[in-house]
């Protein structure tokens, strides 16, 4: 009985080795695909989130360079607005490079620069306040020429590839990614012609009462006197008043000017610079019969120059 009953346990057991082998295989067939879904959405979210990634990388990377562009703005506006007389005048001679402007911000990466040759200008009519009346009133006064002065950061720049086209200040970029900022010289001449005119009128206005001034101390209060030439015939004149000035002269006499008008020295000097400063007629331009006037002007570098008349207030 032992032999049968070993015999009969014998006889189970290769039974249940039978079923191991199909039962692993079972198991073997429900685990690769599995993996394979598990594996792809693994990549699948590997991508989206190194794609995630990446963008993230290139918009910090883009606000990098637009801080880098506005501080490239500043300095090249500022440089623009000391070099007017070289950039717009009839200076003889290349520019001024441009690069001086942003050397010493140092930045990273690098700027691309391009200054376009001069651009024709005009610039909006001078309009007077009352009586201030503008030599040239109602006229179209140009302005010269300006320049376009451009700086960009390309995302993966390559040599050559991006083309700046000086006869008309424009950037052909080779990237839509490109990021670019620009300084128009026409903006900073406007500016500039517009604080000529400001300055005149503060000019014309204290001449104008300087005038007045001299009706109410004279003890006749004549009219038909042109306070804005000397009394004498010859054009012998006090210090404290206009000489002849037949044609337009420098305003160089600042005892006049600051003592008896109030006026700083800056006021008499154009926005261009010392080389463009009040200029004075009491002859050219102006009118030697009541209402009498004196005229004034800032020359412009390469353009018309800004004009008014300083006119005898009415009684």
């Amino acid at each position: 009985m032992n032999t049968a009953r070993c015999h009969g346990a014998a006889i189970a057991q290769p039974g249940t080795h039978a079923r191991a082998p199909r039962l692993a295989a079972m198991r073997g067939g429900m685990t690769l695909p599995v993996a394979a879904a598990v594996l792809a959405l693994s990549l699948m979210l590997l991508g989206a989130w190194t794609a995630a990634g990446t963008a993230q990388i290139e918009s910090v990377q883009a606000r990098q360079r637009l801080k880098l562009l506005a501080q490239a703005q500043i300095a090249l506006g500022g440089w623009y607005r000391d070099h007017l007389d070289q950039l717009d005048g009839p200076a003889a001679g290349p520019p001024p490079d441009p690069a001086e402007a942003v050397a010493n911000l140092g930045l990273v990466p690098p700027l691309a620069l391009g200054l376009s040759d001069p651009l024709p200008d005009t610039s909006g009519q001078i309009s007077g306040t009352p009586g201030q009346v503008p030599a040239s009133a109602g006229q179209d006064l140009p302005g010269g020429h300006s320049r376009l002065l451009l700086a960009w950061i390309a995302p993966n720049p390559r040599p050559g590839r991006d083309v700046f086209d000086r006869q008309s200040g424009r950037l052909l970029a080779a990237s839509l990614d490109t990021q670019m900022i620009e300084v128009d010289g026409h903006v900073i001449e406007r500016a500039a012609r517009r604080e000529a005119e400001l300055r005149l009128q503060r000019i014309s206005s204290a001449l104008e009462v300087w005038f007045q001034g001299r009706v109410q101390d004279d003890p006749l209060h004549r009219l038909d006197r042109n306070y804005f030439r000397p009394a004498d015939p010859d054009c012998r004149n006090g210090a404290l008043e206009l000489p002849c000035l037949p044609t337009y002269q420098a305003a160089d006499r600042l005892d006049f000017w600051t003592t008896a008008l109030g006026l700083s020295a800056g006021d008499l000097q154009g926005p261009w610079g010392p080389d463009y400063p009040l200029e004075v007629s009491n002859g050219e331009d102006a009118s030697l019969s009541p209402p009498f006037s004196v005229a004034l002007r800032f020359r412009v570098p390469g353009g018309m120059p800004v004009a008014m008349r300083a006119v005898e207030p009415g009684p």
